[in-house]
C-alpha cells in the first residue's frame, strides 16, 4: 500500500499542501479533484520525487520511499505529468521502451518484446510504430506517453490529467485501459477535472481545496451537487442541472 502521513509541501515560503494523510491500496484508482491551485499536481510531483516533502512520511509497503535511490523509487512509481515539455524525434516503440530504464536490462528479451506490444495495443498506438513522436498529434502523443508509463511496469502509477487532448473515442479507450490495469492490481492516483470519468472508473475520490483535504470517500458519496458546489464555489442548483445525481 502507498501511504502518506501528515505531508506538508512548502514552495517559496507557502504551504501548497497541508497535513495530507491518505492510504492507497492495490486495485484502486483514486481520483484527485479540486479547483485550480488546490495542490493536486504538487502532490503528485512530491510522490514522484520531483519535489521534496517539507514534513511528513511517504511509504510503499512499509518502506520509506524517501530513503530509496531514484532508480529504486522509479521501480515502484511511474508518473505522467500534466504537460510534457518535449516531443522527441524517436520512433514510437523506442520512446515507449525508455520507460524500462529503471530496470537496467533485467527483463528477458522475449518478455520485453511481448510487454511492449501489450502496452502499444493497450493505449491504441500500435498503428503508430513507424512514426516519430515529434510528428504525432497532441492526442496521439498523450497515448504514447501513457504507454511509456505503463511500460515502466510499476505497482503505483501517477497520472496528471491523462485525458488531455483526447477525443471522445480515445477518452473511452483510456478509461477502459486504466480500469483494466487497476483490476490487474495496480495502484493509480489520477488528477482529473472530468467528474464523469471519476464516476465511471474511480474507486476513491480525494477532493483538495486550499492545500488540504476537503472531502474523501467513494465517488457516489463525493459527487453530489452540494459538495461539488462548495468545493468549486459554485451554486449547487447550477451543479444539479449540469451534473445530476
Amino acid at each position: 500500500m502507498l501511504k502518506l502521513e501528515h505531508v506538508f509541501i512548502e514552495i517559496s515560503g507557502r504551504y501548497i499542501v497541508r497535513d495530507f494523510s491518505a492510504g492507497f491500496p492495490e486495485k484502486s484508482l483514486t481520483c484527485i479533484i479540486g479547483p485550480n491551485g488546490a495542490g493536486k499536481s504538487t502532490l503528485l510531483r512530491a510522490i514522484s520525487n520531483i519535489l521534496s516533502l517539507t514534513r511528513g512520511t511517504l511509504s510503499f509497503d512499509s518502506v520509506d520511499l524517501q530513503t530509496l535511490s531514484a532508480r529504486e523509487r522509479a521501480r515502484r512509481i511511474s508518473y505522467l505529468p500534466q504537460t510534457m515539455q518535449y516531443a522527441p524525434s524517436f520512433p514510437v516503440p523506442l520512446f515507449v521502451e525508455l520507460g524500462g530504464d529503471p530496470w537496467d536490462n533485467e527483463w528477458e528479451p522475449a518478455w520485453k518484446a511481448q510487454h511492449l506490444e501489450h502496452c502499444l495495443h493497450l493505449c491504441n498506438v500500435a498503428h503508430l510504430k513507424e512514426r516519430e513522436v515529434a510528428t504525432l498529434s497532441g492526442g496521439e502523443r498523450q497515448r504514447v506517453y501513457l504507454a511509456q508509463v505503463i511500460y515502466q511496469n510499476t505497482p503505483v502509477i501517477l497520472l496528471d490529467e491523462p485525458s488531455s487532448f483526447l477525443d471522445l473515442k480515445n477518452m473511452v479507450l483510456i478509461e477502459d485501459t486504466l480500469a483494466r490495469i487497476r483490476d490487474d492490481g495496480r495502484t493509480i492516483l489520477m488528477v482529473t477535472h472530468d467528474l464523469h470519468t471519476v464516476r465511471r472508473i474511480g474507486t476513491q475520490v480525494i477532493a483538495l481545496k486550499d492545500g488540504g483535504i476537503f472531502a474523501t470517500d467513494r465517488p457516489q458519496a463525493v459527487l453530489n451537487p452540494s459538495l461539488i458546489g462548495e468545493l468549486f464555489d459554485l451554486d449547487s442548483e447550477t451543479l444539479r442541472e449540469r451534473f445530476p445525481t
